[in-house]
């Protein structure tokens, strides 16, 4: 493996309207042998950040993990459609739907986006509860 590239690179692209937006570039290296934690969340809120593109691309992943991701990917199209009786056991929406499935729960241009399901999951922890049996009790 070679050197991680710099966190926080980007690329800039002109916007048809003469604006420029900027997508955000991590090297896969960097975020698994993270020694810059400040650096790799700075990056993390500059992509998703008021003024991000909200998006973070990931280079230098090991190919290895394609056929992983394309198994993902596939889990992720059966998981959204199924009944939504099955689903409902995904909602967390004790924790406002900041984890677990979510569909029609966000609005857009004022009305219930149910064009879309997403799984919401802690990036940032292995542990959010850090270890707390009580805080994993109330919020599992």
């Amino acid at each position: 493996r070679g050197a991680p590239a710099a966190t926080g690179s980007s690329r800039r692209s002109d916007h048809q309207r003469g604006m420029t937006t900027t997508l955000h570039l991590i090297d896969y290296a960097t975020l698994v042998d993270a020694t810059d934690d400040e650096s790799t969340r700075a990056t993390v809120a500059a992509a998703f950040g008021p003024d991000g593109l909200g998006v973070l691309a990931v280079t230098g992943v090991p190919p290895e993990l394609t056929e992983k991701r394309l198994k993902l990917l596939g889990l992720a199209r059966k998981l959204g459609t199924l009944p939504g009786d099955e689903l409902a056991r995904f909602e967390r929406p004790e924790l406002y739907f900041c984890a677990g499935w979510s569909r029609g729960r966000e609005k857009f241009r004022g009305k219930v986006d149910t064009a879309k399901g997403s799984w919401y999951a802690n990036g940032l922890y292995d542990d959010a509860a850090d270890g707390s049996a009580d805080l994993k009790t109330r919020y599992p």
